[in-house]
């Protein structure tokens, strides 16, 4: 039988973004998390299937710049003809009673958007897919996919989702596995999106949306699973053109694992999802490693000893973990130090981790090391590598006259902030393992936000937890329930009775104090 496993990186909230629930009725019998007031289980599982989504990451959004009739800018010009602009009043209404209104400008791309903010910015229109009515509603999706037994029927009843595009995987007892990117994508011209797009010429449009029969999918491939952690969905020989922004490491971890993994149980599912290995320390210490001089490695050779025994794993005790952190962190804006010298007054993109790892391997001697606050000489990978590492070991010794731990849960603690940003009703300073670039991608406000593993079969047995409680009152006891297990990755048995007696059972063995 398959094991099926889903834990969605999102921000972390208390009271938390999902609500764990077991729905049964006539019809129904599922189990799993939804957000408070959604009809349906959005990651779940029922006594024949189990199913999950993560965030896709397909652009589906583009700017379009618009060509004005005059300075009243009630007209606009759309292929050599005057268009009026559409007016829509919003109204907002405060819990005092008072009403705010708001005129928002309408083109045919969509919302104007951008209007005279700064001289430097033009007048642009906001073409989402999200501003498209769905033809269905979408909330049906996770309706429908309680009562589903098999994957034709779960296909069918996920047709009805449009925005925003998640990878839907899939698992069932039958055995078959899939994944599907689910949603509407823009069929767009090589390289449209990248950049702002003339707004006075139809021709620049959307060409409609890939039929979803051919947004990219697997079922029961060869390698036997499936995997998706926001990488990009389609290799280079998809015949549509697919950009956005996507997730380089994690999903290679996934892939890594998983294929040199045999007789593959639960708890071997749930250490993968706990895993805290980073690929890109792992692809870019030995390149930094090989160009820090001997005279550094001899003066600091407790720190190089560290570092040499370090198996790149970001785990909460760990100060090599913070050592290459820090090092990382200042040999990549040592490097980039054209682009955040001009931060302030331009918005510019930074160069992704890969292509920075990329060049040091492949050109030390790139221009992109030269730092342009030196004038005496041209400065290589070697120098930038030497000079970061002396930073690094700057504020190493900084927090260590601050009394502050040198190991990576010190550094890196994950706060959980109530709704409304009051420290009194939230949890600050935990320590746990993970790291964006791991499978376990906990950052400072940001993490696994529900983990949850199925083992399907005549029954299914299952695991879940998320970072908080069932309630969103501050003073009871399950407000902040599981955020201890969580922070150890640990779980919770998920229950999943069938009728009253098996609950009433459920509930005399709670009672009597067995777990």
């Amino acid at each position: 039988y398959p094991i099926f496993c889903n834990d969605p990186h999102l921000g972390l909230t208390l009271p938390s973004i999902w609500y764990e629930l077991h729905i049964h009725t006539p019809e129904i019998n599922a189990y799993g998390v939804s957000f408070p007031g959604m009809p349906g289980i959005m990651i779940g599982f029922n006594d024949n299937i189990a199913w999950g989504e993560t965030n896709v990451g397909h652009d589906v959004m583009d700017w379009y710049e618009i060509k004005w009739v005059d300075e009243t800018k009630k007209q606009y010009y759309l292929d050599g003809k005057k268009k009026d602009i559409e007016l829509k009043i919003e109204s907002f209404k405060t819990r005092e009673g008072e009403t705010f209104y708001d005129t928002v400008k309408y083109t045919v791309w969509g919302p104007l958007s951008y209007e005279g903010m700064k001289d430097d910015y033009t007048d642009l229109a906001m073409r989402w897919i999200a501003h498209d009515e769905p033809e269905l509603p979408e909330f049906m999706t996770f309706v429908n996919a309680m009562s589903c037994k098999n994957y034709d029927e779960y296909l069918k009843a996920t047709e009805v989702y449009s925005a925003p595009a998640q990878n839907f995987a899939f698992a069932s007892k039958d055995g078959d596995i899939a994944l599907r990117v689910n949603g509407h994508l823009p069929i767009k011209k090589n390289q449209q999106g990248r950049f702002v797009s003339q707004g006075d010429q139809t021709a620049n449009a959307w060409k409609g949306f890939i039929p979803r029969e051919q947004n990219p999918q697997t079922i029961n491939p060869e390698r036997g699973f499936i995997s998706s952690a926001n990488q990009r969905s389609a290799d280079t020989d998809y015949p549509y053109y697919y950009n956005g922004g996507f997730e380089d490491y994690r999903g290679r971890s996934v892939n890594q694992h998983l294929a040199n993994m045999d007789n593959i149980t639960v708890d071997d599912m749930k250490k993968l999802q706990w895993n805290s290995l980073n690929l890109k320390a792992k692809e870019a210490y030995p390149l930094m490693f090989d160009l820090l001089s001997e005279g550094h490695k001899n003066n600091h050779k407790e720190i190089v000893q560290q570092l040499e025994n370090w198996d790149f794993y970001y785990r909460k005790d760990s100060e090599a973990a913070l050592i290459f952190e820090f090092w990382w962190q200042e040999f990549y804006k040592t490097t980039w130090d054209e682009i955040y010298s001009v931060r302030d007054s331009v918005k510019v993109l930074y160069p992704e981790a890969w292509r920075t790892i990329e060049i040091l391997r492949d050109d030390p001697k790139s221009k992109f090391f030269d730092i342009t606050t030196s004038t005496d000489k041209i400065e290589t990978a070697t120098q930038v590598a030497n000079n970061s590492f002396m930073k690094a070991m700057d504020r190493l010794n900084q927090r260590k006259n601050e009394n502050k731990g040198i190991n990576w849960g010190a550094y890196r603690t994950v706060r959980i902030m109530h709704n409304l940003e009051v420290p009194a009703f939230s949890e600050l300073g935990i320590q746990t393992d993970g790291h964006p670039s791991a499978i376990n991608a906990t950052n400072w406000s940001f993490g696994p936000s529900w983990r949850m593993i199925v083992e399907l079969g005549e029954k299914p047995t299952a695991y879940g937890i998320f970072p908080g409680g069932q309630s969103g009152n501050p003073s009871s006891p399950f407000y902040k329930y599981s955020i201890d297990q969580w922070s150890k990755g640990e779980y919770h048995l998920l229950q999943f009775p069938h009728d009253p007696n098996e609950l009433n059972a459920l509930y005399e063995i709670k009672m009597k104090g067995d777990e």
